[in-house]
């Protein structure tokens, strides 16, 4: 488990979930700088397993990753906890003719964020998510 501690201004737990790791370190120092609580994982197996253990209030993942891409992690994270917040990230938002984040969101991602983002877009996105 890899857990970024935050400021005395906590503000949320969340989970991110990415394969590459300059993105999973941005993306944790960003959110970790906005007070929030970071529990990293490289790809969706080891992701669900921190899903139990830490019941963030928000995951942030990846769609294309080795082992279990993020659709089929989004699938087994909604059937563990059926009001789970997610906030999709991708590169690749259409591949092979799938509209990748029309099926995140059928799967139930409250959020899409396109790679590469600006650390403010994705405070923002963060924030929107939280808020709903």
């Amino acid at each position: 488990m890899d857990a970024i501690d935050c400021p005395p201004s906590y503000q949320a737990r969340i989970l991110i979930i990415d394969d590459e790791p300059l993105v999973l370190r941005l993306a944790a120092t960003v959110l970790a700088s906005a007070g929030h609580t970071i529990y990293q994982a490289a790809d969706g197996k080891s992701g669900e397993t921190l899903f139990e253990e830490m019941q963030p209030e928000l995951t942030i993942l990846d769609v294309w990753m080795p082992e279990q891409d993020g659709l089929q992690t989004i699938r087994q994270l909604r059937a563990r906890s059926p009001g789970a917040k997610i906030l999709v990230m991708s590169g690749q938002p259409r591949r092979s003719g799938m509209p990748v984040f029309e099926v995140a969101s059928v799967l139930g991602a409250a959020n899409l964020l396109t790679k590469p983002f600006t650390p403010d877009e994705l405070l923002a996105s963060v924030a929107a998510v939280l808020a709903a």
